[in-house]
């Protein structure tokens, strides 16, 4: 896959596959744009956090062998100054892209300002899923549940790409089998077939290629078994399906029919060029309607896959 050097390149190549996806399925433009906006800001603020001090992060790789994310019981307490910047950042788009819940977002600004809003405690209780603090604290702010957990998902989103960056190679080197990420332990919201290269051989189940998970938080993406449910790690062929439209068979969904969940996939063995794959997945959430009108559940719940 071609790499991108720099900011500049990494806009245009959002803008290239916007336009690639609407072209394709009109219908999906507003969303495609909208979505376009955040992950631009996402990237630029990426960058910027990337060219700063490096991370002071109490981290063992070698947990990794163990099955253990990278970021599992750490402290997020050196994130701090990090989750402030993106706050900043990422609640004016929020506010352009979502301007029926600028009520609540400007609720938020004003509890951050008068320092209620604790970033660091807030963020691990979003990577661990654990509700009561979120609950909690929405109802202390008075704002919904729903918002704070998109505010806080998404603030939390460009500290972690740079961390997952930083801790990319021993990512790389690492067996990790397991269908959540290793850096953050989030659920991948998309995967992608890739040429198979020298991979070990259990990688490659059931042939074709290499399949990658990419995750819905900090962006890692790792390998993963062809025929393995990330979230129940079912291998049974019997029980795992994909569907596809006939206008694009590049795009799937996999399903599992053992624990109900699904994935959207991309097939880029024969791609010169591969798409952001946020903007990928926003190009597909038809076949995320769908999976959900047939009773399946997504793996991670996403901004685009929860718009109804």
């Amino acid at each position: 896959m071609p790499v991108l050097n720099g900011l500049g390149d990494c806009e245009q190549h959002i803008n290239d596959a916007v336009e690639s996806f609407a072209g394709k399925r009109p219908v999906l433009e507003p969303m495609l744009r909208a979505f376009g906006n955040i992950l631009r800001e996402k990237s630029r603020l990426a960058a910027q956090l990337a060219a700063g001090k490096p991370y002071d992060l109490a981290v063992d790789p070698s947990r990794l062998s163990r099955g253990v994310p990278l970021l599992a019981g750490v402290s997020l307490e050196p994130l701090q100054e990090q989750l402030n910047v993106s706050f900043n950042a990422m609640l004016n788009v929020l506010r352009k892209t979502f301007s029926d819940l600028d009520e609540e977002l400007s609720r938020l600004e004003i509890c951050y300002r008068e320092r209620k809003l604790d970033f660091v405690n807030l963020s691990r209780a979003y990577l661990e899923t654990d509700p009561r603090v979120l609950s909690e604290t929405a109802r202390s702010l008075m704002v919904s549940e729903g918002v704070l957990g998109m505010v806080v998902g998404v603030l939390l989103a460009p500290v972690l790409e740079v961390v997952a960056l930083s801790y990319a190679e021993q990512v790389h080197q690492a067996r990790w089998l397991k269908g959540f990420c290793p850096v953050c332990g989030s659920m991948p919201s998309i995967s992608y077939l890739g040429e198979s290269g020298e991979q070990a051989s259990e990688f490659l189940t059931g042939g074709g290629g290499q399949k990658y998970l990419h995750c819905s938080m900090c962006g890692c993406e790792w390998r993963t078994k062809r025929n393995m449910c990330p979230a129940c790690e079912n291998e049974d062929k019997d029980r795992r399906v994909y569907f596809q439209t006939e206008d694009d068979p590049a795009e799937r969904i996999d399903v599992c029919t053992e624990c109900g969940a699904y994935l959207p996939c991309m097939d880029f063995r024969e791609s010169v060029l591969r798409p952001p794959l946020e903007i990928a997945a926003v190009g597909m959430v038809h076949l995320d309607a769908w999976a959900c009108e047939k009773g399946y559940h997504p793996l991670a719940n996403t901004l685009w896959n929860q718009v109804r």
